[in-house]
């Protein structure tokens, strides 16, 4: 039996996942600095802990992000943000499908 290591659609997959991931990871630290910049450092510092405690502080980011930004500063930031959650579900799907874990009888 071929492992799923053997498909490139697997592999694109997984590339796609990490690289949309990455660009998730740098709109959410984006958006904090944002937030520390301008006054908002207790939704900061609530983001931060939250990140290290749950994992929670991304989601709030998110949020916060859309709902806060005064003169859209932070538009061009959360489109990105959210075209790299639709990349990482659409990565998401090609590799579940592709591995083989979805099986028809």
């Amino acid at each position: 039996m071929a492992s799923s290591l053997d498909n490139p659609l697997f592999l694109i997959g997984l590339a796609i996942i990490v690289l949309s991931s990455l660009v998730s990871f740098f709109c959410f630290i984006r958006v904090l600095i944002w937030m520390f910049q301008n006054d908002e450092t207790t939704w900061g510092t609530v983001c931060l802990v939250l990140t290290f405690l749950s994992g929670l502080g991304p989601l709030i980011g998110y949020v916060l992000g859309w709902t806060l930004p005064r003169e859209g500063q932070l538009r061009p930031t959360m489109g990105i943000w959210t075209l790299s959650i639709v990349v990482t579900i659409v990565g998401t799907i090609l590799v579940i499908a592709t591995s083989g874990a979805i099986t028809t009888q």
